[in-house]
């Protein structure tokens, strides 16, 4: 048994779906299968949510945080240690740890 789909008919002529005739303003109940796409409900599909690698990461512990920093790019990092320091509690072991891969980087010695 296949499901059936209302298609309400908001226009000022006859729709005709299929061989059934809908008249304005009224709505028909038909099998799925006889309904076109375009006169289908539509289904909300909901949005992924908004995924923030650095607040993920911000949100872990600094030995965490610390072990990861060696695999990560230098303009990630540098957002990361933005926003650490534009928290509401800024941990200092973490910014010098991040100072720390980046000086390390830009002297050759990582």
């Amino acid at each position: 048994m296949s499901n059936e789909i209302p298609v309400k008919n908001t226009g000022a002529t006859m729709l005709f779906v299929g061989s059934t005739m809908i008249p304005p303003g009224e709505t028909r109940i038909l099998p799925d299968h006889h309904v076109p796409a375009h006169l289908r409900p539509v289904t909300e599909v909901e949005a992924p949510a908004e995924i923030d690698p650095i607040a993920d990461l911000l949100a872990e512990t600094v030995p965490n945080i610390t072990a990861e920093l060696p695999g990560l790019p230098d303009e990630f990092l540098l957002q990361l240690r933005a926003a650490e320091e534009a928290s509401e509690n800024p941990r200092s072991t973490l910014s010098a740890a991040i100072a720390e891969v980046l000086l390390k980087r830009a002297s050759g010695n990582d």
